[in-house]
C-alpha cells in the first residue's frame, strides 16, 4: 500500500490573512526539513508553498502515521486545535491524484494558469537538494509533473487567463484610466506583470535591487527605478501592483500616507502580503490582493477540458501503479 500522506490549506479553505501565517519563502522551506526528515517514521518530505496554498507531503515507513499538518502548525508555531479545520489530508492514491490535478492548473485560483506546473518542479527540486526526497516521492512528483506537461499539450481546454500577471495586468487596465503604473519587484512574476502592462500602453516602471553577485535589469520598454525610491516612483501612478517574495511589507501605510499623489489602484501578488492592509481602509484606494483576482465565474467549457484532463491523469496514475508493483516486487525477491 502506498503510505504517502499530503496537507494542505489553500484558497477555499482559508482567506489570504490566515494562509501568510503558514507561507515558506524556499530558504524557510530548506531550513525545515531536517525538522520534517527528524520525525518519527517520515522517510521523505516535499513542501510546497505558493500564494494560494501550502502543501505538505510525506512518505512514510510502513505502519507510521506522522501527521503532516500538525508538522506544519509546529513550524508555524500555530495552535493544532484552531488551525486543524483550516487544512485538508490525503492519503495514498487520493494523494497523488490531487498533486496531479494540481501540477495540470485544475486546482488553481486562476484555473489552467501555467506557473503552478514550474512551482511543483521547484518544489521537488529544492526537497532534494536538502536531501528530503526519497524515492518514492520522487516519482510521484515526477507523475505529477508528466501529467502537468500532458495537459498542456494533449488537452485543449480554456483558459481564464495565462496566470495572476496577466489577471493583475488585466484589472489595472479595466480599473485605471492609462497613464503610468509601478511594478514593485523583478523576480518572474514581476516581470511579467511589468511586461503586460508595458504591452497594453501603460508607461510602466519597475523596482529593482542592488544584486552583490548579478546585475539586475529590467525587461525592454519598462523603466527602472531603485527600489528605495519606490514611494517617490508611485507619485501621480494610476496603479502600483506589488509582487515579491519580501517577508516585509513593501507598501507601508506611513510612508504611503506622505505620497503627494497616491495611486487610486493597488494590486497585491504576494503571500505573505506586500502591500500593508490598513492601506485598503483609505478613502478613494482600492486595494486587490491574490484572492480577489482569482475570484471569476466558471466557464462551461471547463466541462469537456476538465473530463479530458482527468483522463490523462488516470493514465499517468497507472504508470505510476505499473512503477510501485514492479518496486514492491523487486523488493520482495531481493529479501527472499
Amino acid at each position: 500500500m502506498l503510505n504517502v500522506v499530503l496537507s494542505y490549506i489553500d484558497h477555499h479553505s482559508a482567506g489570504i490573512a490566515c494562509r501568510e501565517g503558514f507561507s515558506f519563502s524556499r530558504s524557510a522551506a530548506a531550513a525545515l526539513y531536517p525538522a520534517l526528515l527528524a520525525v518519527p517514521g517520515v522517510r521523505g518530505a516535499v513542501l510546497l508553498s505558493t500564494c494560494s496554498r501550502t502543501e505538505l507531503y510525506f512518505s512514510l515507513e510502513d505502519g507510521a502515521a506522522a501527521s503532516p499538518w500538525r508538522e506544519l502548525c509546529r513550524a508555524c508555531g500555530r495552535d493544532p486545535a484552531a488551525a486543524e479545520p483550516l487544512f485538508s489530508t490525503l492519503r495514498g492514491h487520493e494523494a497523488l491524484r490531487h498533486l496531479c490535478e494540481l501540477a495540470s492548473g485544475l486546482l488553481s485560483q486562476i484555473w489552467g494558469e501555467d506557473q503552478i506546473l514550474a512551482q511543483v518542479k521547484d518544489a521537488i527540486a529544492l526537497a532534494r537538494e536538502s536531501h528530503a526526497a526519497d524515492s518514492i516521492l520522487e516519482v510521484l512528483f515526477r507523475t505529477a509533473v508528466t501529467a502537468g506537461k500532458r495537459v498542456r499539450t494533449e488537452v485543449p481546454f480554456h483558459r481564464d487567463n495565462g496566470g495572476c500577471a496577466d489577471a493583475a495586468a488585466a484589472q489595472v487596465q479595466k480599473l485605471a484610466a492609462g497613464g503610468r503604473v509601478l511594478v514593485i519587484g523583478n523576480g518572474t512574476m514581476g516581470r511579467l506583470t511589468a511586461q503586460r502592462l508595458c504591452a497594453a500602453g501603460f508607461r510602466t516602471q519597475m523596482t529593482l535591487r542592488r544584486y552583490k553577485y548579478r546585475v539586475a535589469t529590467a525587461p525592454p520598454g519598462v523603466v527602472p527605478v531603485e527600489y528605495e525610491d519606490r514611494y517617490r516612483a508611485m507619485d501621480g501612478c494610476a496603479a502600483v501592483v506589488s509582487a515579491t517574495v519580501s517577508p516585509h511589507h513593501t507598501v507601508v501605510l506611513e510612508p504611503f500616507l506622505a505620497v503627494p499623489h497616491r495611486p487610486p489602484l493597488l494590486v497585491d501578488l504576494a503571500v505573505p502580503r506586500d502591500i500593508d492592509p490598513r492601506i485598503a481602509a483609505l478613502p478613494g484606494v482600492r486595494c486587490l490582493d491574490i484572492d480577489q483576482l482569482g475570484a471569476q465565474a466558471r466557464d462551461p467549457r471547463r466541462e469537456e477540458a476538465e473530463r479530458a484532463a482527468r483522463a490523462v491523469i488516470r493514465e499517468c496514475m497507472d504508470d505510476f501503479d505499473k512503477w510501485y508493483a514492479y518496486r514492491a516486487r523487486a523488493r520482495g525477491a531481493a529479501a527472499s
